[in-house]
């Protein structure tokens, strides 16, 4: 019997060129975004415990006051432990510190369990957290809380680094960036799950451990799944195990696509990595390394530094001045919001480019940051602007930075480093980003509260948002449709990085349409 040819990348069928599964590698992609979205359940756990938004900004708030009855601040909405507004910071802000450690723990677990073992492995100390949250309670129940989200936060990091290297690694080069994006949109989720939660169970003693309880099972449901789902080709190539490689790919791609041509591309660059010697830290802070590394540095500090921090902390704060005291309507707005401009980024980021989302995402957050900027200058000399045109602004916000900035970054820490370094490299970058994270977190509040004020921070912001625009225009690689390896080959030739003029129509078009909306905004608040 003849045997039938096996199918190879620009092979006609059906009238059509031939085509890996995509099917299989986007159900995969959505089964490990499952971590991303305990990631989220992480972040926004915080947010249904504490108290409802107040006017005030840098004096008495809600964080600052007791409760005459049991001693203890309302933040921590049901929970019968003390704890007062400096345990309460380090609760919401430690999971951040565990991050940063699950970050440094990436390296060695990417290189020795791999990336499915790392993702498995993750689900551990977020299954754990979330069980001695359900369990706290009594005289050492703070230490235990805390304890807690450390242990979480060491999951997120962990999760942060695995997820979108295995997704990049499965993923076939034209879907890559759309399956990327999953881990964004499984992040914004998975905040919105964690205000849901919040709102479906009364706020009586038993709030954080329903909240604790629903973590424990998403993260063991990940747990399970992952034991089923197939191995990095690239780590098994990476191993050794070529076979093991081949048989992989043609599991994913189709068992009539031949995967040939892949295997030997990873090949050729496991030979050139074997050639180069083992991995050392002066390499890793050298050559083509070192120019990803200098890319993935200013994505991550553009990410932090833009001001997401601070936008979500005074949503709240700018809804109720609106006169929308209800806090659970502005965390749905905003939650709706994150989770359709991620889905549509998902759809579009293939075919509109990395570049191009981040430069529109940067010009979009500078026009808002500009408005809320005015809005707060005006409110804080005694003005009374239109609030609705901050909730406009903020919603803008929230969509440019779900649009780019929210999910490239990950994505493009899962494509630009080399196989030798991938693991040790894209720790490095979820470490800085961790701790930008962390220190934003400790001291905006600070910011918020000297002599920059409100406006002077947002302001501050847009400005940072101006210079991560040039950043992207002048340094950052177009990676769209281009397969891990010639990414690698990009960074060490400087060839074939995509032309600088990709996206330029929609970045042009997207400047004149923020100019024109920042004006009437402006506009409407000076009136």
């Amino acid at each position: 019997m003849e045997r039938t040819p096996l199918l190879r990348k620009g092979d006609i069928q059906d009238g059509e060129p031939a085509k890996p599964k995509m099917l299989l590698p986007f159900f995969l992609a959505l089964l490990v975004s499952l971590g991303a979205v305990t990631f989220g359940y992480s972040l926004g756990f915080t947010s249904p415990l504490h108290g409802p938004p107040s006017n005030d900004t840098c004096g008495s708030s809600s964080m600052n006051d007791t409760d005459t009855d049991t001693g203890t601040i309302p933040v921590l909405r049901g929970h019968e432990t003390a704890v007062n507004s400096d345990d309460w910071t380090w609760f919401g802000s430690l999971v951040n510190i565990g991050a940063m450690v699950g970050a440094v723990l990436g390296t060695p677990l990417l290189e020795m369990a791999g990336r499915k073992g790392t993702i498995i492995l993750s689900t551990i100390p977020m299954i754990g957290g979330f069980w001695l949250i359900f369990l706290a309670g009594g005289a050492s129940g703070v230490i235990e809380l805390l304890v807690a989200r450390v242990l979480t936060g060491i999951s997120v990091g962990l999760c942060s680094v695995a997820v979108p290297t295995y997704i990049a690694e499965i993923a076939p080069p034209a879907i890559r960036g759309g399956l990327g994006s999953l881990f964004q949109l499984g992040v914004v989720l998975g905040v919105m799950q964690a205000y849901a939660v919040g709102d479906a169970f009364p706020a009586d003693g038993k709030l954080y451990r329903s909240m604790a309880w629903v973590g424990t099972i998403v993260a063991s449901l990940l747990f399970v799944l992952a034991l089923f789902i197939p191995k990095s080709p690239r780590w098994q190539t990476n191993k050794g195990n070529v076979e093991g490689a081949r048989k992989t790919l043609r599991f994913l791609r189709g068992s009539q696509f031949d995967v040939d041509g892949e295997i030997v591309e990873m090949e050729e660059s496991q030979a050139k990595s074997d050639a180069e010697g083992k991995a050392s830290i002066s390499e890793l802070f050298s050559g083509a390394t070192l120019k990803a590394l200098g890319v993935m540095t200013g994505l991550m500090f553009f990410q932090q530094l833009s001001g997401i921090n601070s936008v979500i902390f005074f949503s709240g704060n700018i809804f109720a001045i609106a006169g929308l005291t209800n806090s659970s309507l502005a965390s749905v707005i905003l939650g709706v919001t994150q989770v359709i401009v991620t889905t549509f980024s998902c759809l579009i980021i293939d075919k509109a480019g990395r570049r191009a989302l981040l430069m529109v995402a940067g010009i979009g957050m500078v026009g808002m940051l500009a408005v809320l900027g005015l809005f707060y200058y005006r409110h804080e000399h005694g003005k009374d602007p239109n609030g609705i045109v901050a909730i406009v602004a903020v919603v803008g916000y929230i969509a440019f930075f779900s649009l780019g900035l929210g999910a490239i970054p990950w994505l493009m820490m899962s494509e630009v480093f080399p196989l030798k370094y991938r693991a040790p490299a894209s720790s490095l970058m979820t470490l800085l980003n961790w701790t930008l994270s962390f220190i934003i977190t400790k001291t905006f509040q600070s910011m918020v509260c000297s002599p920059l004020g409100s406006y002077g921070t947002f302001w501050l912001y847009g400005g940072i948002c101006v210079v991560g625009v040039l950043f992207v225009l002048t340094k950052v690689p177009e990676t769209r449709g281009k397969s891990l390896e010639e990414i690698e080959e990009y960074f060490k030739t400087g060839k074939g990085g995509g032309a600088a003029g990709d996206g330029n129509r929609l970045v042009l078009i997207t400047s004149v349409t923020v100019a024109i909306i920042t004006g009437i905004l402006i506009a409407l608040l000076l009136k």
